[in-house]
């Protein structure tokens, strides 16, 4: 994730199929220190939603975080995603164990959302909305093809 004016990197967002045969995808996100609090993670979050379950055509898609990531499980929370399960000790990390919130989110969950979010102004263009002005930009890697917007061929 850059933003705009000037290309800063301030982190990265991916989404990838998990599992073609059931539509599944994952999604996650990771920012540097100084953009926290300033509504990239919503905003790159609800762009790779939008995402797979539009061009992608996902049927489900997931996300998980520490569970002391308080700001993390609110993102997904006020996008719509429910908590779905707790993993406990399932990660070593710097050598110590963390515990994992699970959230999900299904296609029929998120269609009614569309219509009272307003389209993320700053990630349009990446996602295939030309047209509308972006403050910040989400580039879609090259080498991750089922991140590319379709072609309207």
């Amino acid at each position: 994730v850059e933003l705009a004016d000037g290309g800063r990197l301030i982190g990265a967002a991916e989404l990838r199929v998990i599992d073609a045969a059931n539509l599944c995808g994952e999604f996650g996100y990771s920012f540097h220190r100084d953009a926290w609090g300033q509504g990239y993670g919503p905003e790159a979050a609800g762009a790779l939603i939008r995402q797979g379950f539009g061009a992608m055509g996902l049927h489900r898609i997931v996300a998980t975080c520490d569970v002391r990531n308080r700001r993390s499980w609110r993102v997904m929370e006020k996008l719509g995603l429910r908590r779905e399960a707790l993993f406990r000790n399932d990660m070593r990390v710097k050598g110590r164990w963390r515990d994992t919130y699970l959230y999900a989110i299904l296609l029929e969950e998120w269609q009614p959302r569309l219509e009272l979010l307003p389209p993320p102004p700053a990630i349009a263009s990446a996602m295939g909305e030309v047209g509308k002005p972006c403050a910040r930009r989400l580039a879609a890697p090259k080498h991750r093809p089922w991140l590319q917007p379709k072609s309207a061929d």
